[in-house]
């Protein structure tokens, strides 16, 4: 059954029920137009590359955005190789090959099947932070916990920047927060794991302060990458929805559009607004 629009408005003018008729509201019509649901499946797509990573599509993706989507991975998936590769290469020089190689490959492999499999989902950015996490604790316990090889977390946490979403930064981080805390403990009591050349609180206090910083100042620049990406996108909708052929413009798609940035719903009244003073 569709959702039917309130038909409680009313109008004082031609003008304003043809902007409300553009713009696919009821006003004065005679009966609500009904909403068909979206499809089962539309709630598992989420677009990086077109919208918000939190908005839910209603329609499949086109070939542009699933290659968009795709094309987004790149950058941690290269991490995550590269990563991958440090692991098989720890794993020689620490006499522990078998962990270094399947540990790597697992992860790496994971994630790659997931980019693969569901590129557009928010689900696959969110593993890419448990995944490159965890790679860097890989490498902590395969160099028997050397501080260096700490200096990994902040250079892969970073490469979760480019999903424009604070979700993958905070469960990235949270995950080597977890890892630093549970392994530290194990090393403490003799579990035959690493985390430190000299275990102690201080040192976890310390790495983790670093991490909280470094989170959020990536959270804040996400955030402003995604407001800004939505801004672009949001009149490039716009844009697309005008129909110019040889005789005349059509302005009709243009209130159609859902926007959300204010500058573009600016101009998207501005555009109505024209539709309704030079109708074609």
């Amino acid at each position: 059954m569709g959702r039917c629009q309130p038909t409680s408005l009313h109008f004082s003018n031609r003008r304003q029920h043809r902007y409300f008729e553009l713009s696919g509201r009821d006003g004065d019509l005679p009966w609500p137009t009904p909403l068909p649901d979206p499809p089962r499946w539309a709630a598992l797509h989420l677009k990086y590359s077109e919208v918000s990573p939190h908005v839910a599509l209603s329609a499949p993706l086109s070939d542009h955005a699933l290659a968009n989507a795709r094309r987004t991975h790149q950058v941690p998936l290269i991490a995550a190789w590269i990563s991958c590769f440090v692991a098989v290469g720890l794993g020689i020089q620490s006499d522990n090959l078998v962990l270094g190689l399947f540990g790597g490959l697992l992860l790496a492999g994971g994630f790659t099947f997931m980019a693969w499999a569901a590129p557009a989902s928010r689900a696959t950015a969110t593993f890419s932070g448990v995944a490159l996490m965890s790679l860097v604790g890989l490498h902590i316990h395969l160099v028997r916990g050397a501080t260096e090889i700490h200096f990994g977390v902040f250079a892969l946490l970073a490469a979760l920047v480019v999903y424009r979403d604070w979700l993958p930064v905070v469960v990235g981080a949270t995950t080597i927060a977890v890892h630093h805390a549970a392994f530290l403990w194990m090393q403490l009591n003799g579990w035959g794991v690493y985390c430190f050349t000299q275990p102690s609180l201080v040192q976890l206090i310390e790495h983790a302060a670093y991490v909280v910083v470094e989170a959020g100042l990536l959270v804040y620049l996400a955030e402003q990458m995604r407001a800004d990406e939505r801004r672009h996108l949001d009149v490039e909708a716009l844009i697309d929805a005008v129909v110019i052929d040889e005789h005349r413009v059509d302005l009709s798609g243009v209130a159609r559009r859902t926007v959300r940035a204010s500058q573009a719903r600016k101009l998207q009244d501005l555009l109505v607004q024209c539709s309704i003073l030079f109708p074609t």
